[in-house]
């Protein structure tokens, strides 16, 4: 699985530069914490462990600031 890691990091890219033009504010996908919220930082929190992703700016800013108000720090890059 990891020999392939490049190959789902450029397949998760469009998704992740989607995400990005959706991100309201670093504190809410939809400018108001809602279920999307719900939906979207388990994922993000999920992806960050990845060596080699890097998120783009908006969706950065928001899982930070998400993980922030929750008191978590990210999980290590493994």
């Amino acid at each position: 699985m990891r020999a392939k890691t490049r190959d789902y990091i450029k397949q998760l890219m469009p998704d992740l530069e989607t995400l990005n033009r959706l991100i309201e504010t670093p504190a809410a996908v939809n400018g108001t914490v809602s279920m999307d919220d719900i939906r979207v930082l388990p994922l993000l929190r999920s992806a960050a462990v990845v060596k080699g992703l890097s998120f783009p700016e908006k969706v950065r800013a928001y899982f930070e600031t998400m993980m922030a108000r929750l008191g978590y720090h990210p999980l290590p890059v493994i």
